[in-house]
């Protein structure tokens, strides 16, 4: 079924296409080409992108590709698994940079750990579709969109990490692995704070704790200092004493020796 124009997902997507092009473009100006070796994951992501507006095109793997853009002349963003049979998506994406200086690129990959290790930064035009987000069904491609954007390191991902973590429509295990990227990338101690702060879900809380614990600045120890010290849920002040125990801090040897004592 076609999205109505009155939905915050076809808005986002809009917002993205604007960016992408210059002038008076529409999404429908935009040429997609889709590749990946799971026909399923093919299948759903070039029927979610078509009832966006785009011009889809789509391979199964990166020799085919190369072929599909020969007949087409040209594409604006290329879509890509990244682990496939013979080209890789990044060496894809670096064969047709060749003669499309100017393309965009999505990844859609569960080898992210490789692509990054590989690859020390990304080209200035890789991004990611946090609009797509609410769409996605598959919780593999859920996974790849929030890895994804904590890769770019900006505000505004960080930033729709956070409110992603903070959504309770979204299952619990998307709301942890958010709260989790957002940490790893440049959420500021403040945020992950007022997160844990305003979510009565244990298993956030428990989270932010493990991703507070995770980060050096004195700042984050001292948000666990206050959660074991003061947090009115036991479990959750035992949480953070067993973290900031690991830690080699004089506070915190100071903050277990006061428990003892009293």
């Amino acid at each position: 079924m076609q999205p109505t124009d009155g939905t915050p997902v076809l808005t986002s997507i809009k917002n993205y296409a604007s960016r992408l092009m210059k002038g008076n473009a529409t999404p429908s100006q935009l040429r997609l080409l889709i590749v990946d070796d799971e026909d399923g994951v093919l299948r759903y992501v070039e029927r979610v992108l078509s009832e966006a507006g785009y011009q889809t095109f789509i391979a199964a793997n990166g020799a085919e590709a190369i072929e599909v853009v020969k007949k087409m002349g040209t594409i604006d963003v290329l879509v890509t698994d990244v682990m496939m049979p013979g080209i890789t998506g990044d060496e894809l994406a670096r064969q047709l940079r060749v003669s499309e200086r100017g393309l965009k690129v999505l990844y859609l990959t569960g080898y992210s750990d490789k692509l990054f290790k590989e690859k020390a930064a990304l080209w200035a035009d890789e991004a990611f579709l946090e609009s797509l987000f609410g769409r996605l069904e598959s919780e593999r491609l859920k996974d790849q969109v929030l890895f994804s954007v904590s890769q770019r390191r900006t505000n505004d991902g960080t930033r729709w990490l956070l409110a992603k973590a903070r959504d309770e429509q979204q299952p619990i295990e998307v709301r942890r692995k958010a709260v989790f990227w957002a940490g790893q990338g440049d959420a500021k101690v403040a945020d992950l704070k007022a997160l844990y702060s305003a979510t009565s879900e244990r298993r956030l809380r428990e989270h932010v704790i493990f991703v507070l614990s995770q980060r050096n600045e004195e700042a984050a120890t001292n948000a666990l200092i206050e959660i074991a010290r003061t947090d009115a849920d036991r479990a959750m002040r035992k949480k953070a004493l067993f973290w900031l125990a690991q830690k080699d801090d004089p506070r915190v040897t100071k903050l277990i020796t006061d428990m003892v004592v009293k």
